[in-house]
């Protein structure tokens, strides 16, 4: 199996939870002053993998392992501005957290790895030989990475003893491992557009949308739209989005937010939108299949819709983290998925004091406030309601226009029947096996491309 750092995460740890509360290492999780404060009961059942019991000082000592990664999410959302921690252990067992406002989702913002338990001896690259997971670190080398079943996972759940994963660089190899023998699955978005066509109706080919979206951002070398919505919206009606899904054979589907803010565009103004884009456009995009044949695609659509020029620009990867940090660009195609599953796990880091607003100096204190009222908001109903109104001002205000969503697609062995990745394209080991269908995952999808 080729690898994603993402993926050994998700075997190594164990977050608090995992699907809400009764899944992951915590078992409860209340609310206290209205949420400012939340305490969290762990399993008093669980064990690292060399004996030792679960803490509460473990949970204190992830959140301080976050801070010092620098995690967007404990910065975002935990109070570290008092003189006290943000996490203290009240039992050996129950966890405290204070929040910088109350909010009404914590355990979905407790599912987050980076603030899942850890031991003292965890090194930076989850390698100190223990694990709270259903797997450990056996062995980690530049281009291997071997995992092995945690001893101490009582879970009667059908895994293999060992999972091998082998850095492949090209889609292409990867596929000659897989049809030698040599792998049993391949990267979930580790195809590129000719393994997509080639593979359309291969009998162990796995297919599905994920919580990952591909957006046009606009930078600094854009004014002519970086402040301007109506002028985003009016460009926005003008893009084929299914002919992006079919530039990239099926990696992409179109797709927009459930917002209305995109919802009814009229007819554009073309000689506004060709003064806005001045002396023409410029798409940026990272080298990772398949953006290379998208942005082509968006960039005949502007070039034929506009009649301006529009060119593109490939980056490294260090070039695109780098471009999306000093928004110094035309236009990026950029690919983000929420932090968690939830609303606040995207609009929630764009409040105008957050690291995402200060990067693409967006400040609205419109959204603040509508922020507030749906973090704060007890009743679900409402919430939801709440959180609709911050995401509808979010997608008016925020410089970008919604274009496609990424679809994962990769090839499996039968052999692994338990291989039913979830919504954010991540599968759970220790089911790897399993051949019995699964409430929270469907049976392995074949399909073509839509």
């Amino acid at each position: 199996m080729d690898y994603s750092a993402r993926f050994v995460a998700e075997g190594v740890l164990a977050p608090l939870f995992a699907g809400g509360p009764g899944a992951g290492s915590a078992v409860e999780a209340s609310p206290r002053e209205g949420g400012a404060r939340w305490r969290v009961r762990l399993d008093e059942g669980l064990h690292w993998s060399d004996g030792a019991p679960l803490r509460a000082v473990d949970a204190v000592r992830g959140i301080a392992h976050a801070f010092r990664r620098g995690s967007n999410a404990a910065v975002t959302f935990l109070d570290h501005s008092g003189e006290s921690a943000p996490v203290v252990a009240i039992d050996e067992h129950t966890v405290e957290y204070r929040f910088r406002r109350p909010i009404n989702f914590a355990p979905d913002l407790l599912s987050v790895p980076d603030f899942a338990p850890r031991r003292r001896t965890q090194g930076e690259a989850l390698s100190g030989g223990v694990a709270l997971g259903p797997y450990v670190v056996q062995r980690w080398r530049d281009r291997e990475i071997v995992l092995s079943r945690n001893p101490c996972w009582e879970q009667p759940d059908p895994c293999p003893d060992e999972l091998r994963f082998t850095c492949i660089a090209e889609p292409a190899e990867a596929v000659r491992s897989y049809l030698g023998g040599e792998i049993d699955m391949t990267a979930t978005t580790g195809f590129g557009v000719r393994e997509a066509a080639e593979f359309a109706d291969h009998p162990h080919g796995v297919r599905r949308p994920i919580a990952v979206h591909g957006s046009l951002d606009f930078g600094r070398r854009a004014p002519g739209f970086l402040h301007a919505p109506q002028a985003r919206r009016a460009l926005a009606g003008l893009i084929d989005r299914a002919a992006l899904g079919s530039a990239t054979q099926g990696l992409t589907r179109p797709w927009l937010p459930s917002s209305g803010v995109w919802e009814s565009v009229g007819p554009a103004d073309r000689d506004a939108l060709r003064r806005a884009a001045g002396d023409g456009l410029d798409i940026a995009y990272s080298a990772f299949a398949p953006n290379a044949e998208a942005v082509t695609e968006l960039a005949a659509q502007l070039r034929a819709a506009l009649g301006v020029a529009v060119t593109t620009t490939e980056l490294t990867f260090a070039q695109y983290v780098r471009a999306s940090a000093d928004r110094d660009f035309c236009l990026l195609y950029a690919l983000t998925s929420p932090v968690f599953d939830h609303p606040a796990g995207s609009l929630s880091f764009w409040r105008s004091s957050g690291r995402a607003a200060r990067q693409s100096a967006f400040a609205d204190e419109r959204f603040d406030e509508l922020l507030d009222l749906a973090e704060a908001c007890e009743d679900p109903a409402e919430a939801e309601r709440r959180w609709r109104a911050a995401e509808e001002r979010w997608w008016w205000t925020v410089p970008k226009i919604p274009l496609v969503q990424v679809c994962a697609w990769f090839l499996c062995s039968p052999n692994l029947a338990g291989a039913r990745i979830d919504a954010d394209g991540l599968l759970r080991f220790e089911r790897l096996l399993d051949r019995s269908p699964s409430p929270r995952r469907g049976p392995l999808a074949h399909a073509r491309p839509a």
